[in-house]
């Protein structure tokens, strides 16, 4: 176990001013890319702020939407504080529960094709709910920001993902020229005003918990924002790293939707396109800890999207 980056004391005190009782057992429990993460006697989640510029904003975003979210039957932990007073940690932290149960990407396999199936429907159900939340509903336009500053975020991203990814060769000429007229055909899509709704921003199997065969909760939206929809569903090429016997006519029947249209087909294919393009760019610059595999499954993404959407 890696060694606690926090002090006992400041634990108990917590849980002293909340009234949570004695500290038991603490551990760090993941080594967040955002935030440090602490589960406190196998009851409570704290992610600390590390202090960088946008973390603040971070654990802001999860504390309004762990108080907003279950009133859109979306199972959220439940916030106990997010405090940014510095009066009991020199940080801003959040506190909430944790969702007893198992991680979705590790336990699916474990069931019989009907339960995955079932397990299909419920994550394509998860996902639109979270889609039907407008920016209305959120009530803070500088936190959650809008679509028309995100589709420019994202095309620039594109861009940058792409330099690098062109300059080293990483994929076939025939495979660029493809996916350079997909970006092309993005490029020309307008209308985005109608587009907006809140999105998870890493919908990852990773990120949500089961338990005996059905979707119990959905954590780390510190990367939700009001955008395209369809970006969180960037891995439904790879059937969402869950495996072959994924279902994706139940997912979309979960999601409510039979048939993409012409212009979300070039959205969805983007979005995939890029996520993969992210993958071997991280990778290549080191952005993260990433090896060959996800190079290798970025490349796996951009085949399986071009060839199915």
């Amino acid at each position: 176990m890696i060694k606690p980056s926090i002090e006992p004391e400041k634990i108990i005190k917590i849980l002293d001013y909340y009234d949570l009782g004695d500290l038991e057992s603490f551990e760090e429990n993941k080594i967040s890319t955002i935030n440090p993460v602490f589960l406190i006697n196998q009851k409570y989640i704290l992610k600390v702020d590390l202090g960088e510029s946008d973390n603040t904003d971070k654990l802001k975003k999860e504390s309004i939407l762990f108080d907003l979210l279950p009133k859109f039957s979306i199972p959220t932990p439940t916030l106990i504080a997010y405090d940014e007073s510095l009066s009991l940690l020199d940080r801003p932290y959040l506190l909430i529960n944790f969702i007893p149960g198992e991680n979705l990407l590790s336990g699916f396999n474990q069931f019989i094709n009907d339960t995955k199936g079932q397990l299909s429907l419920e994550l394509g159900s998860l996902a639109n709910k979270i889609h039907s939340v407008t920016a209305n509903d959120l009530h803070h336009p500088a936190l959650f920001g809008d679509i028309d500053t995100w589709i420019e975020k994202e095309k620039n991203d594109f861009n940058s993902y792409w330099k690098i990814v062109t300059e080293n060769n990483y994929l076939a000429t025939q495979t660029s020229r493809k996916i350079e007229m997909v970006f092309d055909n993005f490029n020309q899509l307008s209308n985005w005003s109608e587009v907006g709704k809140l999105i998870h921003g890493d919908f990852s199997p990773n990120n949500i918990r089961m338990s005996n065969g059905h979707l119990v909760g959905i954590f780390d939206f510190e990367f939700a924002t009001i955008a395209d929809p369809l970006y969180d569903l960037q891995k439904l090429p790879i059937n969402f790293q869950l495996g072959n016997d994924f279902n994706q006519k139940m997912f979309l029947t979960g999601y409510e939707v039979q048939e993409f249209s012409e212009s979300e087909i070039i959205r969805l294919k983007t979005y995939c396109l890029s996520q993969g393009l992210w993958e071997i760019w991280a990778t290549h610059t080191q952005q993260f800890p990433y090896t060959n595999n996800e190079i290798e499954e970025g490349k796996q993404l951009i085949i399986n999207t071009l060839t199915n959407y």
